[in-house]
């Protein structure tokens, strides 16, 4: 039978805790001291389908973006095709236009009695006269749109906008020349005032007509009666 060493014993049990404890330690120190001077260490380990969601993320954005400013540059360039090659002669008269008139014969009779000057109905009080006429719009190609507009504008005293605008519906796109009926009235319009309308179709100016309001303006006496 062999004897054992108590006092050995201990003593290398002691020395296995010591170094087990030495090893945890080292190995505590070691991952603290990776995490706190390698902070993007993590990152750099994420899931690649994280950084592919962000990918195509970021791609849609970019896409939706350049599609937004294609459309864009498209619209404008549409609206400056549009000016360019659409233009309207217009025509104002008060003369009665005869019926049964081809398209041609309606512009030589509408060039023929264009009014500059127009005069008022002389029929009711002068706070309720009105100026009548017929306007001949002819573009040099249909429209291309279902409606057109008239805007008015007084020149005295600068370029006062007379609201609301003047809209023409277009019933055949094919058509190129328009009659519509004037009825301006007081107090909007004013005698003796120069004006300016302009035809637009799609807010673009295609065509403008300069003319003058004559008529009796309303005088006032000064005289007040009880």
């Amino acid at each position: 039978m062999g004897f054992i060493d108590v006092s050995r014993s201990k003593r290398g049990l002691r020395a296995s805790l010591f170094s087990n404890r030495l090893n945890l330690w080292y190995r505590r120190h070691a991952a603290l001291s990776a995490d706190t001077l390698f902070p993007t260490a993590r990152l750099m380990t994420q899931p690649k389908r994280s950084r592919r969601t962000s990918n195509r993320r970021n791609g849609m954005i970019a896409f939706s973006a350049l599609a937004a400013c294609l459309f864009g540059a498209l619209v404008i360039m549409d609206s400056s095709a549009l000016a360019q090659r659409l233009r309207a002669r217009v025509y104002i008269t008060q003369a009665r236009i005869p019926r049964n008139l081809s398209e041609r014969g309606l512009i030589r009779f509408a060039r023929g009695h264009n009014a500059r000057r127009l005069q008022e109905i002389t029929d009711p009080p002068i706070p309720e006269r009105e100026w009548r006429a017929n306007m001949v719009t002819s573009f040099n190609t249909p429209p291309g749109d279902l409606e057109f507009q008239v805007l008015f504008y007084d020149l005295e005293e600068g370029r006062r906008f007379i609201s609301p605008a003047l809209s023409t519906f277009v019933n055949n796109r094919d058509e190129k020349t328009f009659v519509q009926r004037l009825r301006l009235e007081r107090p909007r319009f004013q005698p003796n005032r120069r004006m300016e309308l302009v035809v637009t179709v799609r807010r673009q100016e295609v065509g403008r007509h300069r003319f003058e309001l004559v008529g009796e303006a309303v005088r006032h006496t000064g005289e007040v009666s009880f």
